[in-house]
C-alpha cells in the first residue's frame, strides 16, 4: 500500500483553489523544474509562490508524478519555516523578533496587530483574508527596532498605539503606488520621477512624499512617469526624490519635505 502525505491544511474563503487548477499548476512546475528527489525545495518554493501556500492536494499529486516520496515531502515542507500549509492573507505583516526588536517590545507589537485585526489564537490570518501576521527572525533594520514589514514596506520605531495608523498608512500608500503604476501604463512620457521607498526612506516619511507627487501630477495634469525605487545607499538623507529628464540629466533631491514637492516638480516639469 502506497504511503500517503498526511499534512492538514485549512482554507479561508479567499484562497480556495480547485483541484483542476492545482493539477495544472503542479504539472507546469514539475515540467519546468524536474522530477528528481533533489528538486523538492525548488518545487515547493514554486508551488507556494503560485498558490500562496502548500495545499495537501498539491503535495499528494507531486508524489504521484515525481520521484519525491511522501516522507521526504512532509519532512522538508514542515521543517523549513518558509513553507506554509495554511493560506496566507493578501498582505503579509512580518514582525521582526530578532534580539534588538525583541528587547524593544516586538512581542507586544505583534499582539497589538493581532488584536487590531481581530486575529484569534488558532490562526494568523484575518477572516476576510486581507492580512496575515507572522514573526520573522530578522529584517536587517536593527537601528529601527522594533520593526515591521508589510509586504515590501518597512515601518520602524513602532509603538503599540501606532498599529491602527500603520495599517491605514499602508493601505493608503499601496493605493498611491497602484495609482502611479496605472498612470505609468498609460503614459508615453520620456521623463521620470523616482521616489525612494527603501526601509530608511519609508521610516523617514517617503510614502507621504509619493502621495504628494501623485497629487501634484494629477492636479497640474503633468505627463511623467512615477517610479518607486528601493535603497540607493544614502539613508541619512531620506526622503529622496530623483528626476530623470528628456536630456538624460538626473537630479536628486534629499531630505525632501511635503511642502517642497510642488516647487520641485514644477521646476522640472511643465503642466499640460
Amino acid at each position: 500500500m502506497k504511503e500517503t502525505v498526511n499534512i492538514e491544511t485549512k482554507d479561508c474563503n479567499c484562497n480556495i483553489v480547485n483541484r483542476d487548477d492545482i493539477i495544472e499548476v503542479v504539472n507546469s512546475i514539475v515540467a519546468r523544474i524536474g522530477t528528481s528527489k533533489d528538486k523538492v525545495i525548488p518545487i515547493l518554493q514554486a508551488l507556494q509562490n503560485e498558490l500562496n501556500y502548500l495545499p495537501s492536494e498539491a503535495l499528494k499529486y507531486i508524489c504521484e508524478i515525481t520521484e519525491i516520496g511522501p516522507g521526504q515531502l512532509s519532512s522538508v515542507s514542515t521543517f523549513y519555516s518558509q513553507f506554509r500549509h495554511i493560506p496566507a492573507g493578501e498582505h503579509i505583516i512580518k514582525v521582526c523578533t530578532g534580539t534588538a526588536c525583541h528587547v524593544k517590545g516586538a512581542p507586544l507589537v505583534m499582539d497589538a496587530f493581532k488584536r487590531e485585526l481581530e486575529i484569534g489564537q488558532e490562526t494568523s490570518t484575518t477572516s476576510d483574508g486581507k492580512f496575515s501576521v507572522e514573526g520573522v527572525a530578522c529584517l536587517g533594520c536593527c537601528t529601527l527596532a522594533p520593526v515591521v514589514q508589510i509586504d515590501n514596506k518597512t515601518y520602524g520605531h513602532l509603538k503599540n498605539s501606532e498599529v491602527r495608523n500603520i495599517i491605514d498608512d499602508f493601505l493608503s500608500s499601496s493605493a498611491d503606488v497602484e495609482s502611479a503604476e496605472k498612470s505609468n501604463e498609460q503614459s508615453d512620457a520620456s521623463s521620470e520621477i523616482r521616489v525612494g521607498l527603501g526601509s530608511c526612506c519609508i521610516a523617514g516619511g517617503s510614502k507621504e512624499i509619493l502621495s504628494e507627487v501623485n497629487n501634484i501630477i494629477n492636479q497640474f495634469k503633468i505627463k511623467t512617469r512615477i517610479k518607486p525605487v528601493g535603497c540607493v545607499g544614502v539613508c541619512n538623507q531620506t526622503p529622496l526624490l530623483e528626476f530623470d529628464g528628456k536630456n538624460g540629466e538626473i537630479v536628486r533631491y534629499t531630505n525632501v519635505k511635503k511642502d517642497q514637492v510642488e516647487n520641485i516638480v514644477l521646476k522640472h516639469l511643465t503642466p499640460s
